[in-house]
């Protein structure tokens, strides 16, 4: 002990930095490296266009449906649509989470991930108000949508998700300027653009673009009830559960006691 704690004192300062930096490095990639085994993630693979995602899924649900995104390299705004507890949001932050984690040099939860770089990336879902600032939630939806757009108008590419955009306004607001966003998003190709939304009118207004695809969370209705697969496919869902949820809770009868 009395002869290494002799050698030990004869190291400098800055070779047990290093020593200790290289460990803790070392113990970083280990434990990354046990997490991806275990989990059972893919590494990701860059290209220079389009989206692939095979089998991805949230890692935080205990039994997942997985699901498959194609996106070519022309398309650049993704509309996604479904009923109330479809499954939207919760698909929205899985794949933010593929794009996020692959730009973290890790695996992502899919069987399969091809993806461009992307310089910034966005995920609004769950935007809030504040009492200290002084704004809204939809002020909060309007800033963050400018900082998308100020950073796509630069060299690099933009992934941003906005789940149920300008839902703090009005309907006709909201299907107003939505359509402007719309439009306006699809003058960014080299970017990535993914929204969802329950304003079904934007179905019959919305312009004819290259670039825009529609999908939607696959839900249907036995016995007068909904039934949720959580599978996402192409097209427009025009379900409306709100009002059955409404009623299966019982709220009309205790709305006519009061």
């Amino acid at each position: 002990m009395v002869d290494f704690a002799r050698q030990l004192h004869e190291v400098s300062e800055q070779e047990l930095a290093e020593f200790w930096s290289a460990f803790f490095w070392l113990e970083a990639c280990w434990s990354v490296a046990k997490g991806l085994h275990q989990l059972g993630f893919t590494f990701p693979g860059f290209q220079s266009a389009g989206l692939y995602l095979a089998d991805f899924y949230h890692p935080l649900l205990p039994a997942p449906v997985k699901n498959t995104l194609a996106l070519d390299a022309h398309d650049n705004v993704l509309l996604l649509t479904g009923p109330n507890m479809s499954g939207k949001s919760t698909l929205l932050k899985a794949l933010g989470l593929c794009v996020y984690l692959a730009h973290a040099g890790l695996g992502v939860p899919a069987a399969t991930a091809r993806l461009p770089f992307y310089s910034s990336i966005v995920v609004a879902i769950n935007l809030a108000d504040s009492l200290s600032g002084g704004y809204s939630h939809f002020l909060a939806e309007i800033r963050n949508l400018k900082a998308v757009l100020q950073a796509a108008q630069g060299p690099g590419r933009v992934f941003a998700v906005f789940d149920e955009l300008f839902r703090g306004t009005n309907v006709d607001d909201a299907l107003d300027i939505t359509r402007a966003t719309v439009a306006g998003l699809a003058a960014f190709p080299r970017s990535c653009f993914l929204i969802s939304t329950h304003l079904l009118q934007l179905e019959s207004q919305l312009p004819a673009q290259p670039g825009r695809r529609t999908f939607c969370i696959e839900c249907n209705l036995q016995d007068g009830l909904p039934v949720f697969s959580y599978r996402l496919q192409p097209g427009w869902s025009q379900l409306k559960i709100g009002r059955i949820l409404f009623d299966k809770e019982g709220l009309p009868g205790l709305l006519k006691r009061l």
